[in-house]
């Protein structure tokens, strides 16, 4: 990958491999860009289906049956 990670949202890029030195930051810009070119193809982030941990949890129906 000769290309320049110079691109649209690379000060983002930079500021991560800054803080975090074991990041490849042209890696991650790399990442940043497919993530990029499959939303606009239409392609949905994952969502996870995870409650939220400040949710309570449903309350659990016990069994009435002997």
């Amino acid at each position: 990958m000769s290309r320049s990670i110079k691109d649209e949202d690379m000060d983002d890029v930079e500021n991560i491999a800054v803080k975090n030195p074991k990041i490849d930051a042209e890696l991650l810009a790399e990442a940043i860009r497919l993530s990029r070119a499959l939303r606009a193809q239409g392609v949905p982030r994952r969502g996870y289906n995870l409650i939220p941990p400040f949710r309570r949890p449903p309350p659990v129906k016990e069994d009435t049956k002997p």
